[in-house]
């Protein structure tokens, strides 16, 4: 079985990666108070899936 790289992402796309992240981050941080208090909210479900957790 060969391995591959995934597929280069443009500048723009990784930057709007990030902000994705960064938005989903601060509204756990706001809503619950913790990433551990937010176990099965549907933000983390969201930020799990960006990052491919």
């Amino acid at each position: 079985m060969k391995l591959t790289a995934p597929p280069k992402k443009s500048k723009e796309q990784l930057h709007l990666e990030k902000l994705i992240r960064q938005r989903l981050l601060l509204e756990i941080d706001t809503k619950y108070g913790d990433i551990d208090k937010a176990e099965g909210s549907p933000e983390l479900e969201e930020l799990r899936k960006l990052i491919g957790a």
